[in-house]
């Protein structure tokens, strides 16, 4: 039998047993908790489902611009790739791998450095018309303005050297024309300017200047932000030209017009990625003096349902002695093309339509026209119209006896529709892209088409030039590859019945097609094998038909307001660059053949690009302007 003792160190020793089994339990216990909790919080990091939403923006519903950053905000938000963090760390694992055993490591990304701030930057007369405008009465800006006393030059000097701007003023003298003086051109304080990307206009009496250019400034946050500016001058005296006032509106420029006694400026005005909607500068197009500027009003943005850019067309009018703005509109998403008639602006907004069928997704290309009227005491937008395909430029639109005549490309495309993220099996074989061309005649009235004709050129064709001309319509499509050339002539007359006849396909095609001298058809274009063509066409009753055309082994620019046309005289004119230096050609059409007027000495014209040259004729004397040059060339043998 077991002494006191000995039963009380028996109890303790079995106590102690059992606390050690109850702390291993415990301990035990513990670990599985904790692994449960680990497993738990694994699991929610690993698949836990990545939101769907955009994130709200309630907070901002007492904002008079709750309804664009609404807008604003489903167009920024971009759904997540990944359903969750496994999908995602396996993918880019997996890719990682594949990246080092197959010897493809990640090339080095390219980045963008620090803009320069500091590195861009007698008596009265009456205006003459220098530039072939569009639309008759609807003055478009350029390089070159005159009055009948002298000829304002706006230089970007010899190459793309940002500081080197000026406004040069000569004389009309003839062979005894001279430089009269020149302005550096500088931007406001805190900005700069961009190259190439000014144009400029004369008031009718001669004595203002408008030049319009596009600048930028680095806020304090580091956002780069695109202004124009639009500048008056006081060029009363040549002599003495001075800054009288300036405004600054939102946006890259993209184009003007001045009508009806009203400067009309275009901008494409983008909005800061990642927003504060507190702050309208960072979402909101504005105008106004540096350093002061106020919002485009909320009633004023158009937001079309089909937006997908967080980026406006911005249309301004400014009038007034000081040139201020009076009115502006804003829409959103929308291209920079506008075409401006005697009452009415049109812009265009692109967006692709999609469709499945077949495990095939079909996208065909859109745009949306809007019409905006100026004709009255301010800007108001009066409809739009939906139409199929692209426009190119603004000469692919007209207003004509209340119907919209325009010229689009159409590009449908297809691709395999994804199946659970990842693609199906490639076939090549698909389908190809189609492209075409059509032209829309639409009722101002209704904004319904009333007449059209689609896919009336060769399949794989696209509208590379287009002109108006009355009830007529001449179109230039082109199989750009394969430099294939044939221009279609539209009677326009029934939109109801509407008829057309072609060239059938000749060698080259036109970017610029021009209703010339005696009802003949200029082209401005490109040869079978990429030279400069000059052609001139004819309608007959039943085609349109090759006339002339001279080739020429140089470059030139594509811009219109780059050409000088004169109908009276059958001149066409442009800049050029070949193996043997910079020149000016200019050509005269007798009604059977295109003619060199110029010889290479009185043409050799140095400095400048060709789309910045520019040239004028003036009582038998023939004025040329480059970035670094002018010459004063007679033409009195052909005068």
């Amino acid at each position: 039998m077991k002494t006191y003792k000995e039963r009380t160190e028996s109890i303790l020793q079995k106590a102690q047993e059992a606390q050690e089994r109850n702390k291993k339990v415990g301990k035990t216990v513990g670990i599985i908790a904790a692994a449960l909790v680990a497993v738990t919080a694994l699991s929610l990091t690993l698949f836990l489902p990545y939101s769907n939403e955009p994130i709200s923006v309630a907070q901002h519903q007492n904002s008079k611009y709750y309804t664009v950053i609404k807008k604003l905000n489903e167009i920024n938000y971009k759904p997540p790739v990944y359903k969750n963090n496994f999908e995602k760390w396996t993918t880019e694992a997996g890719n990682f791998l594949d990246g080092i055993f197959n010897g493809c490591g990640a090339g080095d990304k390219a980045t963008g450095g620090d803009m320069n701030l500091e590195a861009e930057m007698p008596p009265a007369s009456e205006y003459v018309e220098t530039t072939d405008n569009q639309v008759a009465g609807v003055i478009e800006g350029d390089l070159l303005k005159r009055t009948d006393e002298y000829i304002f030059y706006y230089s970007y000097g010899d190459a793309y050297a940002i500081g080197d701007e000026k406004l040069l003023i000569y004389s009309i003298a003839g062979a005894d024309t001279a430089l009269v003086s020149q302005t550096d051109v500088t931007a406001p304080d805190g900005a700069a300017y961009r190259y190439y990307s000014a144009e400029m206009y004369l008031s009718q009496d001669g004595d203002s200047l408008y030049l319009l250019q596009q600048g930028y400034a680095r806020r304090d946050d580091g956002w780069t932000q695109s202004y124009t500016f639009v500048t008056t001058y006081d060029v009363s005296n040549p002599l003495q030209v001075k800054v009288e006032c300036r405004q600054t509106l939102s946006g890259a420029y993209i184009s003007s017009r001045f009508a009806n006694g009203r400067l009309l400026v275009f901008t494409s005005c983008a909005t800061k990625y990642g927003a504060d909607y507190g702050v309208e500068a960072d979402f909101i197009p504005q105008y106004g003096e540096w350093g002061n500027m106020q919002s485009v009003p909320a009633e004023n943005i158009y937001l079309p349902q089909t937006a997908k850019s967080a980026k406006y067309t911005v249309i301004y009018a400014l009038g007034g002695e000081e040139m201020q703005v009076q009115d502006s509109v804003a829409l959103l998403s929308y291209s920079t093309e506008a075409y401006v008639s005697a009452e009415h602006i049109f812009v265009t907004h692109e967006y692709a339509e999609t469709s499945e069928a077949d495990g095939l997704q079909k996208s065909v290309d859109k745009t949306e026209i809007s019409c905006i009227s100026y004709a009255g005491g301010g800007l108001e937008i009066k409809g739009s119209v939906t139409v199929d395909g692209t426009v190119k430029n603004q000469y692919s639109m007209d207003e004509y006896q209340g119907i919209l005549r325009v010229v689009t490309t159409t590009q449908e495309s297809y691709s395999l529709v994804k199946n659970n993220g990842n693609n199906a099996s490639m076939d090549l074989n698909v389908k190809a892209p189609q492209k075409n061309a059509n032209l829309y005649c639409v009722d101002l009235f209704t904004f319904t088409i009333v007449g059209s004709v689609e896919k009336f050129a060769p399949d794989g064709e696209s509208a590379e030039s287009v002109r108006f001309d009355g009830d007529k319509a001449y179109v230039c499509t082109a199989e750009i590859v394969q430099f294939t050339d044939p221009v279609y002539a539209f009677n326009l007359s029934n939109v109801e019945n509407i008829t057309y006849v072609d060239t059938g396909v000749i060698a080259g095609y036109s970017t610029s097609l021009v209703n010339f001298t005696n009802g003949y058809l200029l082209g401005v274009g490109y040869g079978a094998t990429g030279n400069l063509k000059i052609e001139i066409y004819r309608e007959t009753e039943s085609d349109v038909e090759s006339v002339c055309a001279v080739e020429y082994d140089v470059s030139f620019s594509e811009d219109y307001k780059s050409y000088f046309i004169d109908r009276a005289r059958g001149f066409i004119g442009l800049g050029i660059t070949g193996y043997d230096g910079c020149g000016y050609l200019l050509l005269q059409f007798d009604g059977s053949t295109l003619t060199q007027v110029l010889n290479a000495e009185d043409a050799l014209l140095h400095g400048g690009e060709d789309a910045n040259k520019r040239a004028t004729l003036i009582d038998g004397y023939f004025y040329m302007f480059s970035g670094k040059q002018f010459k004063v060339a007679p033409l009195f043998t052909l005068w």
